[in-house]
């Protein structure tokens, strides 16, 4: 109703340039925004999700290094300096750091440009040593809250010393939603305790 006033924009689960051109057709809206899944993968809407990825997130990697050395984001953002390139890297290598610690405690640690480079070194080694094809690569950060998780939930049996447990498949999120009621505080796991504190403590 306000279309012909005001520039009304969609939001959310952009995934695709197909999900662009999809929104637009059925909102009619003048614009897209799309903020998690284009900060994992910038080129997201280069080419239609059918079609192989152009460019790996390790190449994305490198390049943001040479664009942060050139231009040095000391200022802005979710941090500064190296916090706000650790972040960022944090995005674009999401499913590296999940499956190598390593590698991942490397970029946690790093004070320099330099010694991230030296990280991005030891990814492109295990890359290769694992045969990986960035043409198979798919967004992981922007998806982690989709992914089917399992979750065991106690039941009672009408006997009260008689329980059992029920293990169910659903998302991160819905997993969430449903002990929302049920836990109000829960601890991290250390390791990702340690990978946040990483991120944030104050530079030397």
């Amino acid at each position: 109703l306000l279309g012909h006033r005001i520039p009304i924009f969609a939001n959310g689960n952009i995934q695709s340039l197909d999900d662009v051109e999809a929104c637009l057709a059925y909102t009619n809206v003048d614009g897209v925004m799309s903020s998690e899944a284009i900060l994992e993968y910038p080129p997201l809407f280069c080419q239609p999700p059918t079609q192989p990825r152009i460019i790996g997130r390790l190449t994305l990697a490198r390049h943001y290094l040479q664009l942060a050395q050139q231009y040095p984001p000391d200022q802005g953002g979710q941090g500064s300096g190296m916090k706000c390139i650790k972040i960022h890297l944090h995005r674009f290598l999401h499913a590296d750091l999940q499956t190598y610690p390593a590698v991942r405690d490397a970029i946690v640690n790093s004070s320099t440009i330099a010694a991230l480079e030296q990280a991005l070194d030891g990814l492109e080694q295990l890359h290769q040593q694992t045969n990986h094809r960035f043409e198979d690569e798919t967004l992981c950060w922007y998806t982690r809250h989709q992914q089917p998780v399992l979750v065991e939930t106690p039941s009672s049996n009408g006997n009260s010393s008689s329980t059992t447990t029920t293990i169910t498949t659903m998302t991160a999120m819905e997993a969430k939603k449903q002990r929302e009621g049920r836990v109000r505080c829960e601890e991290i796991a250390d390791d990702t305790a340690d990978c946040m504190a990483g991120l944030f403590v104050d530079e030397q």
